[in-house]
């Protein structure tokens, strides 16, 4: 046990550098939140508030490059958003007003990872679940660009990233997007260009969490094989199938969201 969040809630999303992890948005159902919590890595303890977000939303998407952090899509509080806000990691405060992903809600999910000059959103729901992979420069405020496509619509799904590549893997529940829901895919972060298939997960993972640490990334609490403990691990370099990692010390799902490690 590590400690507890400000405010009770799921959906959320979360990132880090070296010394700072950061949870922001989520609902308490039906509300959803703007809180923004953080903690110190290496102190154990409760979280402490941040700020806030421009807008409360759930299952929003969140990377960062250890300086800036942002905070894509989402829902709330009465419809899909393709807001992205930002914060300096290591300055508290609310959050201010990045630009916009391409698609509207194209950050339902957790798919954002990146490098330490470009962050990546991938898949979502909109109108329909997303192929989308957009772009933002971190130095550079301004509107998402168009990177490529992921090799499934997908949303809800997990990104973990390195200095290079940013990975990609699962997916909703729903029984037609199965392939998805265990797929891995990779990009080049600084090339832009379509998915490439990874590997595959053991288990369907949806609404699930990934942290990594430039090394090595793993896949938590996957929502669809109850109890929803289960943990897997990649090598970020490494294409091929997940292993086996451990298990949580408690049954976790529907996106709580994870962060680790120094950034990429």
């Amino acid at each position: 046990d590590f400690g507890d969040l400000t405010v009770s809630r799921r959906s959320l999303d979360a990132l880090s550098n070296e010394t700072r992890g950061i949870w922001a948005g989520g609902t308490t159902n039906p509300a959803m939140s703007d809180v923004i919590d953080f903690v110190t890595n290496a102190t154990t303890g409760n979280a402490t508030d941040f700020g806030n977000l421009t807008v409360g939303r759930s299952a929003n998407s969140a990377c960062s490059n250890g300086t800036r952090a942002l905070f894509g899509g989402g829902y709330g509080p009465s419809s899909y958003r393709d807001i992205v806000d930002y914060v300096t990691v290591d300055t508290t405060g609310n959050a201010t007003d990045f630009g916009d992903l391409s698609g509207v809600g194209s950050g339902h999910s957790d798919g954002a990872g990146g490098d330490t000059t470009r962050a990546v959103f991938a898949g979502g729901i909109g109108s329909y679940y997303s192929v989308t992979i957009d772009y933002f420069t971190y130095a550079t405020t301004g509107n998402a660009t168009d990177f490529g496509d992921l090799l499934y619509s997908a949303a809800r799904n997990m990104a973990v990233s390195d200095a290079t590549r940013t990975v990609f893997a699962g997916d909703s529940p729903s029984s037609y997007h199965t392939p998805a829901g265990r797929n891995i895919e990779y990009i080049t972060t600084q090339t832009t260009g379509n998915g490439t298939d990874f590997g595959d997960l053991t288990n369907q993972y949806s609404m699930a969490t990934a942290c990594g640490n430039a090394v090595r990334g793993v896949f938590i609490g996957d929502v669809t094989t109850s109890p929803y403990t289960g943990m897997e691990l990649i090598t970020i370099q490494t294409t091929g199938n997940s292993s086996d990692f451990g298990d949580l010390a408690e049954n976790r799902g529907y996106q709580g969201m994870a962060a680790s490690g120094a950034a990429s």
